[in-house]
C-alpha cells in the first residue's frame, strides 16, 4: 500500500467526536474519556460553542497522548465549532482536485 511521504501504513484508529452546546463543564471530557476507553479509540475530540474552561484543559492534559507515525497528539481535545472549517460536498470536491499529496 502506497502512502506517498507518509510514515508506514497503520490500520485505521478510532476517533471519537462529541458535540455539546451550552455551558461546558469537566465532566464533559471526563464522559469523554470513559466512551474512549470502552469504544477502544486513539483519541477523543469535544466540539462545541464555547471555549473549554480551564477545568476541561486540566482534564485534557490528563488524559495523555496518542503516539502515531506522525508524531504525539493529545488523546483529549476541545475544539470551539467556530475554528472549525465546515463546507460541503462540492467545496470537498473542490479541495481535494486542489490537493498535491507529494
Amino acid at each position: 500500500m502506497e502512502t506517498g511521504s507518509s510514515p508506514l501504513p497503520r490500520a485505521p484508529q478510532r476517533i471519537v467526536f462529541s458535540v455539546k452546546a451550552g455551558h461546558l463543564v469537566p465532566t464533559y471530557l471526563r464522559d469523554l474519556r470513559d466512551v474512549i476507553g470502552r469504544e477502544e479509540a486513539e483519541i477523543g475530540v469535544l466540539i462545541s460553542f464555547e471555549e473549554p474552561t480551564a477545568g476541561m484543559r486540566s482534564e485534557a492534559a490528563s488524559a495523555g497522548f496518542y503516539t502515531s507515525p506522525w508524531g504525539k497528539h493529545p488523546r483529549l481535545h476541545g475544539q470551539p465549532a467556530d475554528a472549525l472549517e465546515l463546507f460541503g460536498p462540492d467545496e470537498a470536491a473542490e479541495d481535494s482536485e486542489s490537493y498535491d499529496s507529494n
